[in-house]
């Protein structure tokens, strides 16, 4: 169920009070995907957090063949009964809307390098990788229905800055209908736009099964997730 091999040294920045409660006994507490978008804090808030939404209002006509075409995670579907290849058209004037809906997941963001912003104190994660197994079975332990999990970078622009807002042109559609195609399975939950670049973040993220209650705090507590770390001076 790990999907991921990462050798770096990762940090968790946070306030003072959080890490002592890690290294008392090993407390984390971990947030649910929409949650950074209904949060007041402007420094860590992201509105197109999770979305897998394209608008498009064409000032040209757009031309999309079958094997270009995203709408939707399948939602919709061009399909030919002959050989001919198959193909839609949007035309000025009309308003088109695609959309997916994601799988919630509880998110554990951390950093390449301590950073003050997001809290006064911070610690070190020096095994990514035994970190988050131990997590993931920890949250298991909690009756947490986890599906698959990962850590990974994040990634920062893509088509998170050109779904902004509603695309006009036949290259824009086709550059995000491309990245969309090729996402993998946890895309939707490491692309944020080019705003946070300077965060350097890295995302624990555990998807949990379709129709799962999620909790806007998850506080889990596993003292063997602190051998897995080192504190920060």
């Amino acid at each position: 169920m790990w999907a991921s091999l990462v050798v770096e040294l990762l940090y968790k920045n946070s306030d003072k009070q959080f890490v002592d409660l890690f290294w008392q006994g090993g407390e984390v507490m971990l947030r649910p995907l929409h949650y950074f978008v209904t949060i007041e804090d402007s420094v860590r808030k992201d509105v197109m957090e999770g979305q897998r939404n394209v608008s498009v209002r064409p000032e040209e006509i757009i031309h999309v063949e079958s094997g270009e075409f995203w709408a939707g995670g399948g939602n919709v579907a061009i399909r030919s009964t002959s050989d001919k290849k198959t193909f839609i058209q949007m035309h000025p004037r009309s308003n088109v809307h695609f959309g997916e809906q994601i799988d919630q997941a509880y998110i554990f963001c951390v950093s390449e390098e301590v950073r003050p912003e997001f809290g006064d104190s911070a610690y070190c994660i020096a095994d990514p990788n035994g970190f988050g197994r131990t997590l993931a079975k920890a949250l298991k332990n909690h009756g947490v229905p986890v599906t698959r999990c990962t850590v990974q970078r994040v990634r920062y622009g893509l088509y998170k800055d050109l779904i902004s807002r509603p695309l006009t042109t036949e290259d824009e559609y086709k550059s995000v209908s491309r990245q969309l195609l090729a996402e993998d399975d946890f895309g939707p939950y490491i692309v944020k736009p080019s705003r946070f670049a300077a965060d350097r973040e890295w995302r624990y993220v555990f998807v949990v099964a379709p129709e799962t209650a999620v909790q806007n705090e998850m506080k889990v507590r596993d003292g063997e997730l602190r051998k897995f770390c080192q504190r920060v001076p």
